[in-house]
């Protein structure tokens, strides 16, 4: 059965005043969704990225206690952080169809990825995989100076930035050492102290596990350089091949980099085991969503430390070329919009512009190809956002052999709902990630309305 929509009402005004409230998202104050009491208890799992998004939405979802009056007549949802490409083997390898409702992932399902869980629906039965945006959020470039350092800058006090064609460089082996960062042009970038050595190694660290994070991050790579590039898996792969989960041999491409950057992977996963290696780490650099390296817990990178922090990184750059050669014009940002402080605000993405590679953006349909969307790299804001789904099926019933049910679907169709509309937007207000972007609440809807209840 197909529910009428909650958001599609609204912005119609077609329904009553009392029809909308039978059909509002749930929140702790709200009526519940039609069925919602119907539903089951089930989880997520997935992308580290979406933790702290997904901590706030499962507690607002969990409170919404309205109408379910009976003994187990209020379905909550949990969620398990464990990666975006681990999170698809849930499904994929475990065949976890009636334990785990959805999946997060930012590295979200190539053509065959998907065509892969919608051929173990059972015999006779039929399911599409649907892409479904949730939110949009920044990766931070985290740092712990070299030994005996401090930094300044003309762009972030106390603090460095970064051009992006250096970045890759780190990342790819031609940059190898702290002076070529210092050396960045428009940054007025210092290494300071008696002791400090700017000529010191950089040691780039790394995701351990297959990662959405990595994915964003090597697609903002991929802006700058092209090229094939040797790496870790054997072979030579552009960076936007290198983003994916694409299997050679066993390695898989996401967790593979370019062999002549001697990256170091994190001893642990997820987003906190870069954070780990690199607070434990001098002279080393790497990426985590803001949301978990603004967490003091993970190494504190907001300023109470002189050597810790994240970097401001360029966003757009001007090329002017004049009789007295080329001049080149840089903006910088960072990825919080209230800097390397304690308190969470915002990421700086909400005026970032996004990409579907050769086709148009956004993707037709949830049900089509989202693996190639990822940001421009010319910014107004900071240059490194990227977006994050949920992985949902539209037809639960189909792995039935497997455990999915209509009940498990009842509770997917309502989370869905409410962390795509005001009140999930709300919860985010705050939290280090910013909402969907208007061109997106369409993809939002059509999600919530695919799946079959």
């Amino acid at each position: 059965m197909k529910v009428f929509s909650a958001r599609r009402a609204l912005s119609a005004g077609v329904v009553a005043a009392a029809s909308v409230a039978a059909f509002a998202v749930p929140s702790a104050a709200s009526a519940a969704l039609p069925g919602h009491c119907k539903g089951t208890s089930t989880e997520g799992a997935g992308s580290s990225f979406q933790l702290e998004a997904e901590e706030l939405w499962k507690k607002g979802f969990n409170t919404n206690k309205a109408g379910c009056t009976k003994a187990g007549e209020n379905p909550t949802i949990a969620y398990r952080s464990i990666g975006s490409g681990a999170g698809y083997k849930e499904w994929k390898e475990k065949e976890l169809y009636g334990t785990v409702g959805f999946v997060g992932t930012d590295n979200t399902v190539n053509p065959a990825e998907k065509l892969a869980v919608e051929e173990e629906a059972d015999a006779g039965k039929t399911s599409q995989l649907m892409t479904i945006p949730v939110e949009q959020g920044a990766v931070a470039i985290v740092v712990n100076l070299p030994a005996n350092c401090t930094a300044s800058s003309t762009v972030a006090a106390g603090r460095l930035a970064i051009n992006q064609e250096t970045l890759e460089g780190i990342y790819k082996g031609t940059v190898t050492k702290w002076s070529q960062i210092v050396a960045d042009e428009g940054t007025g970038n210092e290494l300071k102290g008696a002791e400090c050595n700017p000529e010191t190694a950089i040691t780039p660290v790394v995701r351990n596990d297959s990662s959405g994070t990595t994915h964003i991050f090597k697609k903002s790579l991929f802006n700058n350089d092209q090229e094939k590039l040797a790496n870790e898996s054997g072979g030579e792969n552009t960076w936007g091949e290198l983003a994916e989960g694409t299997k050679v041999g066993t390695t898989t491409l996401n967790q593979s980099w370019p062999t002549a950057a001697h990256v170091v992977h994190a001893k642990t996963t997820t987003n906190t085991g870069v954070l780990k290696e690199v607070t434990e780490t001098p002279g080393s650099i790497g990426y985590a969503d803001l949301s978990q390296a603004r967490n003091p817990a993970n190494g504190g990178f907001t300023g109470q430390s002189p050597q810790r922090f994240w970097l401001e990184v360029e966003a757009s750059e001007k090329i002017k070329v004049t009789s007295k050669g080329t001049k080149i014009k840089r903006k910088y940002a960072d990825p919080s919009t209230d800097g390397d402080t304690a308190a969470a605000a915002e990421s700086n993405c909400k005026k970032t512009e996004y990409s579907n590679g050769v086709g148009s953006f956004p993707p037709p349909s949830v049900k089509s190809n989202w693996n190639e969307v990822a940001a421009k790299r010319e910014s107004k804001s900071y240059a490194i956002c990227g977006l994050t789904y949920v992985l949902a099926l539209t037809n639960y019933e189909a792995y039935a052999s497997h455990g999915g049910n209509a009940a498990e679907a009842q509770t997917v169709k309502d989370y869905v709902g409410f962390i795509g509309g005001k009140a999930g937007s709300k919860e985010l207000k705050g939290h280090d990630f910013n909402a969907l972007p208007k061109t997106l609440l369409a993809s939002s809807e059509e999600g919530f309305e695919g799946i079959e209840d």
